[in-house]
């Protein structure tokens, strides 16, 4: 019995000294949600023959009913003017646009303008209400033959109205 009690007294010597691992004091600050949605950004693409154009004037505008859109680089430009936006219903909407083509034989030369080409052009919005919705989507296209050369324009845009 005496080493029975033996046992046990070593057994509640070596529990007591047994090490506790306590958890590190360090200060946690409560944790902030970070927004993953990104606030919409106006996006214009312009290509020629399937060649990325620099945008070089974005103008748009519910106040005037117009949109602006110019790519251009050294010796060739692209122009969007969209203007007289009227809205007949939910489902409809009229406008004037005209696109029209540009080149020079050097960045110092004067621009040559070719002839707006109205039977080859399109444009479309993707909305309902253009002038209404907060984002406008939409694409215009033109063809023209060049010295027996077909030369394409096609845009897409995302316009972002406050």
């Amino acid at each position: 019995m005496k080493k029975l009690f033996l046992y046990l007294a070593a057994f509640i010597v070596l529990q007591s000294c047994t090490k506790n691992v306590a958890e590190p004091a360090v200060e946690t600050s409560p944790t902030v949600p970070v927004s993953t949605i990104r606030k919409p950004e106006s996006k214009v693409s312009v290509r020629i023959n399937d060649i990325p154009m620099n945008i070089s004037v974005l103008n748009y505008s519910r106040g005037t009913n117009t949109l602006m859109i110019e790519a251009s680089n050294n010796f060739q430009k692209v122009e969007l003017s969209v203007s007289n936006f009227y809205q007949n219903n939910a489902f409809s909407y009229i406008c004037n646009y005209e696109v029209s083509y540009s080149t020079r034989s050097d960045s110092l030369a004067a621009w040559i303008k070719y002839p707006v080409n109205h039977h080859n052009e399109s444009m479309h919005f993707y909305d309902f209400m253009p002038m209404q919705d907060n984002i406008v989507k939409g694409d215009f296209s033109v063809f023209y033959n060049i010295d027996k050369s077909r030369l394409d324009i096609n845009a897409d845009f995302s316009l972002v109205f406050p």
